[in-house]
């Protein structure tokens, strides 16, 4: 797997739904400037043995991502980790290995 980075963003859309489900949120970065993201991880049935269900998060949510960005430097990636507004992690897929974890947001 390869290195990490964690977002603190607004949620704007969860889509669950195969083949994967999908966590649309607005990142603010350090220039200010509001970048969207996209992340996704495993289907719906898997995601349940996660902890997750259709109504894990709404738009609206505050929430902070760990994701594995694509290598391409688009704001896309998988979930590693999703820390809710009160508090529970829910983990995203079945990723294991080291990483590089980086506080990619603005604080």
């Amino acid at each position: 797997m390869g290195k990490s980075v964690t977002l603190k963003g607004t949620v704007t859309q969860y889509v669950w739904a195969n083949p994967h489900c999908v966590l649309l949120f607005d990142v603010t970065d350090e220039h200010g400037q509001v970048v969207p993201w996209s992340a996704e991880t495993e289907n719906p049935s898997s995601m349940v043995h996660f902890g997750w269900t259709k109504d894990s998060v709404k738009p609206g949510d505050r929430v902070t991502v760990t994701v594995v960005p694509a290598k391409n430097g688009k704001p896309i990636g998988r979930i590693i980790e999703v820390a809710l507004p009160n508090g529970q992690k829910l983990a995203g897929r079945g990723l294991q290995g080291p990483t590089k974890t980086e506080d990619y947001s603005k604080q």
